[in-house]
């Protein structure tokens, strides 16, 4: 098994392993098993051919009850870490600039699987290492309809989030109370997150992978009834309706936007930004006290904390600025696309 500490640091050109786009979009599915689980930890699952490997790694989250909460990576060739594969980097990666390799957004699923017994590689938390071998069993004449993935079959419970690496049946009791459960309605309940079906609904994949990531935050309620109403078929809500769903994310970038924020010299959000936050976030205005500290004004620590493990924000030198991704969204209206989606194959759309 190979882990982050056995990485060499410093860029090493890498091999470029992707194929051309098919021309179509067909079915595919898929097996993902974790490395060195006994019994196997598994998931068999039918995806588009379209997918793009950052909503296939959403999908991957919900497959395996994981939580979204640590780094990711996916990579062609070997593992994530071997200096002769292809890597696909997350946003934070691609950010911190320590290795080369494209955006998984910008990669979709038929550029790296593409003929029965293609295998793709994934690793989540690189310090529990869970190591994913994805295996193309076939191709199917129709995508599936309606969620972006859908489980076929699977085995036996997948490790909780931090529990230190556990993959056998011994271990796993530990932390599980039945390590062989494997419920696929439950499963499928997950991949049928309304905020996921966005992705469905042409909503920009920058937008509903951010939305995934606030699905656990006050607000989450809220996003899942905006995703199931996008989904159905009835008109869309109000750009002002969602506009001010977005609104305490546009308030920090565009707050941040030029010179950044000031801190404090303990890093904190200095008492004016501090109030000025509490009146956008939804769970800091019921909040008691004078909410002019960060410290003591949680929801807005915990939300300018969340901005910026997604990429958004980045702390420099006393200030808060935007990251490269809040350069990109900072200053612009998130919309749904509506009848401006983009035609099968055309890629993804940008913020």
């Amino acid at each position: 098994m190979t882990y982050l500490s056995d990485f060499r640091p410093g860029l090493v050109a890498r091999p470029e392993l992707r194929r051309r786009r098919l021309p179509g979009v067909v079915g595919y599915r898929v097996t993902a098993e974790l490395n060195e689980s006994e019994p196997p930890i598994r998931r068999t699952l039918e995806i588009p051919s379209d997918l793009g490997l950052d909503m296939f790694h959403q999908v991957l989250q919900g497959a395996f009850g994981w939580t979204d909460s640590h780094l990711h990576r996916f990579a062609l060739g070997g593992s994530p870490f071997d200096q002769d594969s292809q890597v696909f980097l997350c946003s934070y990666d691609v950010a911190e600039g320590d290795d080369d390799g494209p955006p998984e957004e910008s990669v979709r699923i038929d550029e790296v699987l593409q003929e029965p017994g293609d295998v793709l590689h994934y690793v989540y938390d690189y310090g529990d290492h869970w190591d994913l071998t994805i295996r193309l069993d076939a191709l199917l004449a129709e995508p599936p309809r309606g969620a972006p993935a859908t489980c076929v079959d699977g085995q036996r419970a997948a490790p909780p989030d931090d529990c230190g690496s556990r993959r056998t049946a011994a271990e796993l009791a530990e932390v599980l109370e039945v390590p062989a459960r494997f419920d696929i309605e439950e499963v499928n309940a997950s991949l049928s997150h309304p905020v996921l079906l966005m992705q469905h609904a042409g909503i920009d994949s920058s937008l509903v992978t951010l939305l995934l990531r606030l699905r656990s935050a006050p607000v989450g309620p809220r996003l899942a009834a905006l995703g199931s109403v996008l989904c159905a078929e009835q008109p869309p809500p109000s750009h002002d309706e969602i506009d001010e769903l977005l609104r305490p994310v546009r308030w920090f970038l565009e707050r941040a936007e030029g010179e950044g924020i000031p801190l404090t010299a303990a890093g904190y959000l200095k008492p004016v930004d501090v109030e000025a936050a509490s009146e956008v976030i939804p769970a800091a205005k019921d909040w008691i006290g004078k909410k002019n500290r960060e410290d003591q004004t949680a929801p807005v620590l915990w939300f300018r904390e969340t901005l910026q493990s997604l990429g958004l924000l980045r702390k420099y030198k006393g200030r808060l600025l935007l990251d490269q991704g809040g350069h990109q969204r900072a200053g612009r209206r998130w919309l749904p696309l509506g009848s401006h989606r983009p035609a099968a194959g055309a890629g993804h759309g940008r913020l």
